[in-house]
């Protein structure tokens, strides 16, 4: 092999390098007034990714002016930069008051997270983490849900009533 096919060779290798580093790259952004609900859940979400080999990076709403590649935007309710920024990339919101409830939406390479409250948008991150696949990172196209009992959690010594020695 002479030095220009060695060349091409390793220019092949890095394009093929980039091109799958590029793949496997996803943004989640958040809003800087998130609460830390939706702080922790995203975490999750991160570490989960990162775990089934996506490089991931968390970012701040004011950091994030120009989205390419597979992006998670994870928000809540309340928060005013919220509901523009879902309208800006086209996603209509369902009218949805319920207590700890989530919407999630894609479109093409955006995933949108909506929590109704801090509690919903930590629910929606963990619902995000369970549909994390390893091959190909795809989320619900539209999906709400809410608890039909908002008292959800556990509760340690209902299950065995009796005194245990």
């Amino acid at each position: 092999m002479n030095d220009d096919e060695t060349e091409s060779i390793d220019l092949v290798w890095i394009g093929l390098s980039f091109a799958s580093c590029q793949k496997n790259a996803v943004s989640i952004i958040t809003s800087p007034t998130a609460s830390k609900r939706l702080q922790f859940g995203t975490e999750q979400l991160k570490t989960t990714l990162e775990n089934d080999g996506y490089t991931v990076k968390v970012r701040n709403l004011n950091d994030a002016k120009h989205l390419s590649g597979k992006s998670i935007l994870a928000l809540e309710k309340g928060d005013p930069i919220s509901l523009n920024l879902a309208k800006k990339y086209g996603f209509m919101l369902p009218d949805f008051n319920k207590k700890e409830g989530f919407y999630i939406g894609t479109k093409k390479n955006m995933t949108l997270m909506y929590g109704n409250d801090p509690t919903g948008a930590l629910y929606g991150c963990l619902q995000l983490k369970d549909q994390v696949k390893r091959i190909l990172l795809e989320f619900s196209a539209n999906m709400t849900d809410a608890p039909e009992m908002v008292l959800r959690g556990t509760c340690i010594g209902v299950q065995k009533p009796y005194y245990l020695a």
